[in-house]
């Protein structure tokens, strides 16, 4: 059996942290397809085969691009979701900016949302508190 594929998925806002990544882990940036739909429902398609892969989605959660941040947030949670529904190994969010942060109530909801479509370990920046990375229960931040 082969160690499981290293792959990556740009969120909103994070394709230049994406591409540098990508460049210095001489992993492969997926084939995705992030949408808004007309009656403003986000949809996410992810163009190229991950079953047994590990991926790592790199989404900020900060508005940009003339998103919000609950669009962001979204669009984090359906990207794990979708990449769990496709049979990858381990599904991890890089974060560089985690919302909510000086929030315990709001960031519980945020880990809870991020736990239950998929995610298995977050890499991010500058946690306000032990509380907070205790709102992920046992992911490993």
């Amino acid at each position: 059996q082969h160690p499981p594929s290293l792959k990556l998925i740009s969120g909103i806002g994070s394709k230049p942290l994406t591409k540098k990544i990508s460049n210095l882990s001489h992993s492969q940036i997926l084939n995705c397809d992030n949408k808004i739909l007309p009656a403003g429902e986000l949809a996410i398609k992810v163009n190229e085969a991950v079953r047994g892969d590990d991926v790592y989605v790199i989404q900020s959660m900060a508005a940009a691009q003339g998103r919000s941040m609950s669009t962001a947030i979204l669009q984090l949670a359906l990207s794990m979701q979708t990449l769990s529904l496709a049979s990858a190994a381990r599904v991890t969010a890089v974060i560089p900016y985690m919302a909510y942060n000086s929030n315990p109530n709001a960031s519980a909801a945020v880990a809870e949302m991020l736990m239950i479509n998929g995610c298995r370990q977050v890499l991010t920046l500058d946690l306000t508190s032990d509380q907070v990375e205790g709102m992920f229960g046992n992911l490993p931040i």
